[in-house]
């Protein structure tokens, strides 16, 4: 998991965020040794990629920020509910609208 921010702020004070979010990823049909130490066959497209679920919190004093599930072309999928509270920006991923990459931008 890895958040970026998109503006030259650091992430606190950052209006345009990338949350990239993936576990394990393979091939479709792709083949291991009974071990899993070697790859015998390497499958094909598309990717398979294993959802992260967690709650996400971030410390910042935007207080407007909202969160989109994009898709690998970077189109949105989804909106995802969030909450801001005490200083924290705070929403989950990987229940509704399930990615790998969550656009967090200033409304």
């Amino acid at each position: 998991m890895a958040i970026s921010t998109l503006t030259d702020e650091p992430i606190k004070n950052s209006t345009n965020m990338l949350l990239t979010a993936v576990g394990r990823a393979e091939n479709t049909n792709a083949t291991y040794t009974k071990d899993h130490t070697q790859q015998v066959d390497v499958g094909h497209g598309p990717i398979q990629v294993e959802i992260i679920e967690a709650t996400i919190e971030i410390k910042t004093d935007k207080k407007t920020l909202r969160v989109m599930a994009i898709n690998p072309q970077g189109f949105i999928t989804g909106y995802i509910p969030s909450e801001y509270k005490d200083g924290v920006f705070r929403f989950e991923i990987g229940k509704e609208y399930q990615s790998m990459y969550y656009l967090i931008q200033n409304l």
